[in-house]
């Protein structure tokens, strides 16, 4: 999330270079999968501190 919210702040509107905006796209396509995948181990984890931290991450 953090390299997404980086790139996006440096672009300028009007300026985007076409390979900033693939990746950009990728980057959306993983954090949304991730996110996916963290509310599922959130699901089947019992343990209370893991629990925690997987919601850190996933926000």
């Amino acid at each position: 999330m953090k390299v997404m919210s980086e790139m996006l702040t440096k672009m300028k509107p009007g300026q985007e270079h076409n390979d900033d905006w693939s990746l950009l796209i990728e980057l959306h396509q993983t954090l949304i999968s991730m996110q996916k995948r963290i509310m599922d181990l959130i699901e089947k984890i019992a343990n209370e501190e893991v629990t925690s931290e997987l919601l850190r991450i996933n926000d």
